[in-house]
């Protein structure tokens, strides 16, 4: 069972929700339909607030779950059930649930979305919070990043880097996936006690970049701009359900960020290569 934190940050998108009232226009004392020009949503066209969790709750206790309250909901992946909520806070109820208790029906993935995101159908009864005094029902939507859903990276993936200069360091890279879907691509690194990425890369039109690297063991992080790094992929292998995909890094010189006037950065030199997943996400 793999357990996936849900974070607020990259989990939950704020929309604000525009109503378009097709209004029925009156003409010698008859109502008629809105002409093919008029500002009513498109046919097909997905309601303004269909990217923004909403879960109503009901039973001992009852409320509104909304986009800035996913931080207090976990999610897991069973290999046999699926994804189902794992864990949730809600109005000082703590629950924990087990696989098939309430099971989550992932609707859509895009890419494109706010760096990727996913969203899920939740309906279940039955909850009970660990205490068992209290049973609520949960019925919405839920909007999370897509990287807590899709499949995720072998972990034999990743690998070191080698820092030279003002700090010398091998920087661990924990297991990476790269998640293609059309036009748009996704990298994630799988966190560590850290809760943050050692490398930050970015793909476009099949091009991967390095935008930034943290250094975890001193707590430094180096920015890369455009043309800082160069990125070398090499195909290595074919998988069932992914392709494995060698990165070559060279960054002859980052600076670190610096948070006080007057204060000089650190410099380094960041080179190695590491393994990634390529992984293509149906749209």
């Amino acid at each position: 069972m793999k357990h996936l934190l849900v974070l607020t940050g990259a989990a939950a998108l704020v929309l604000v929700a525009v109503v378009g009232i097709a209004g029925l226009i009156l003409s010698d004392g008859e109502q008629t339909a809105p002409s093919a020009g008029s500002d009513g949503p498109a046919s097909g066209e997905e309601p303004p607030d269909a990217w923004e969790t909403r879960i109503e709750v009901t039973g001992d206790r009852s409320g509104t779950i909304e986009s800035d309250d996913t931080n207090l909901l976990r999610v897991a992946d069973d290999p046999e059930s699926g994804l189902y909520l794992d864990q949730m806070v809600f109005d000082g109820l703590n629950i924990f649930l087990d696989p098939g208790d309430c099971p989550l029906r992932l609707d859509e993935i895009d890419l494109s979305r706010f760096e990727g995101l996913a969203r899920l159908t939740i309906s279940c009864e039955g909850v009970n919070d660990v205490q068992g005094n209290n049973t609520i029902a949960l019925e919405g939507i839920y909007v999370t990043s897509a990287a807590q859903v899709l499949p995720p990276p072998s972990d034999d993936t990743g690998g070191t880097l080698q820092l030279s200069g003002d700090v010398e360091a091998e920087m661990m890279v924990r297991p990476l996936a790269w998640y293609v879907q059309g036009d748009d691509s996704l990298i994630y690194e799988e966190l560590g006690d850290n809760f943050a990425p050692s490398l930050e890369l970015t793909a476009a039109a099949g091009v991967v970049s390095v935008a930034g690297v943290f250094d975890q063991v001193n707590l430094i992080f180096f920015t890369a701009q455009p043309g800082d790094c160069s990125v070398e992929t090499q195909p290595v292998e074919q998988l069932a359900d992914r392709e494995r995909v060698q990165l070559t890094i060279d960054c002859p010189r980052l600076e670190s960020e610096t948070f006080e006037p007057g204060q000089q950065p650190e410099i380094v030199s960041v080179r190695g290569a590491v393994l990634i997943d390529r992984i293509a996400v149906e749209s």
